[in-house]
């Protein structure tokens, strides 16, 4: 159990996170409700599959016009808010579309929440400070967290990372490396942090989980092949690099992000030859770092430790990171 001290600390800064994203929240109810959150860009993907036009999945002029039908007074928005998600992850919206905005975007936070309490649920067993209070107060403590809370009022898709990530960590732990590795894989739909996650498994013997990830991989390529067809989907990588090129109409603002390009963003402009060159020589370094200290946490019978370090490690070197990708170091911070 907690001792009274520790419990009094964590009492204080719950109730402080609670209050304070409380605060946020009823703050932003109103721009919740015209559809400024990211929900938009995932809400309105399944419209265009449902509707058919999956083919129209990066065409930002159809996007945009798909998100006015049902978020038309947002005046900050003079233009699409893109979608760069793989294809395959629009099917998971789908469902939603049968339902106005708004209530998808609550129902969609619902089955979040419910995601999360699964998930910490299921790190039970396997993190031993998730023992020594209820589960309850560990969700309490979730929600509290900053970049958990800007998930939930984004309408973002971390917690279910959050949740893939969880399950490939209790199947390494139970050395069943490959399905840990398949679980991982159906988190493509963030590609750049699997690849780092991939390439730390793979340098420490890993290589079943590996295989796992590339299964699971090949089936999401298959399902975004069934979604827009093989052209769409080798256009895919265009697409992201075109909305690279404009930072995403505002949407992606290198100075913002939690990870190397947010810090060399500080003293370079973004893309600048140095900067590039920075970021490519120190996520090598980091790599080679994360792969040594997983390597020695292994031996020392510790993979909770480096599973943390691969996951903390993974979030520096990813080439974007918002806020809410933040929300995987809740897990690294169990520790």
């Amino acid at each position: 159990m907690l001792s009274s001290r520790y419990t009094l600390f964590i009492g204080i800064l719950l109730a402080t996170g609670l209050a304070l994203n409380s605060f946020m929240a009823w703050q932003d109810r109103d721009l919740v409700r015209k559809g400024y959150p990211d929900f938009t860009v995932l809400y309105s993907a399944g419209r265009l599959v449902r509707a058919g036009l999956a083919a129209s999945l990066y065409d930002v002029h159809v996007e945009f016009q798909t998100q006015r039908q049902f978020a038309p007074e947002v005046s900050t928005r003079h233009g699409a808010l893109p979608y760069i998600h793989p294809p395959f992850e629009a099917l998971l919206f789908v469902p939603l579309t049968f339902l106005p905005y708004l209530s998808a975007y609550l129902l969609w936070d619902a089955l979040n929440l419910a995601l999360l309490i699964l998930t910490l649920g299921l790190l039970r067993r396997y993190v031993p400070l998730l023992r020594s209070a209820s589960l309850a107060l560990w969700v309490l403590c979730a929600v509290a967290f900053f970049p958990i809370f800007v998930c939930l009022l984004q309408g973002q898709d971390m917690v279910l990372f959050f949740f893939l990530l969880a399950a490939a960590y209790v199947y390494l732990r139970k050395g069943a490396d490959f399905l840990a590795g398949c679980w991982l894989g159906m988190g493509c739909f963030r590609p750049h942090l699997v690849l780092s996650l991939a390439i730390i498994l793979l340098f420490s013997a890993r290589r079943k989980a590996v295989a796992g990830i590339a299964c699971s991989g090949l089936a999401m390529a298959a399902a975004s092949i069934a979604v827009v067809g093989w052209r769409g989907f080798l256009e895919y990588p265009g697409a992201v690099w075109r909305e690279e090129q404009v930072m995403g109409r505002g949407a992606i603002v290198p100075n913002d992000m939690p990870n190397l390009r947010g810090l060399f963003a500080m003293f370079f402009h973004d893309g600048h030859s140095v900067a590039l060159a920075l970021i490519a020589a120190t996520t090598v370094l980091l790599l080679v770092l994360g792969i040594s200290l997983f390597q020695r946490a292994e031996r020392a019978s510790n993979l909770e430790l480096g599973f943390s370090v691969a996951v903390l490690v993974t979030i520096l070197v990813s080439y974007h990171a918002f806020m809410y990708d933040l929300a995987l170091l809740f897990r690294s911070e169990e520790r």
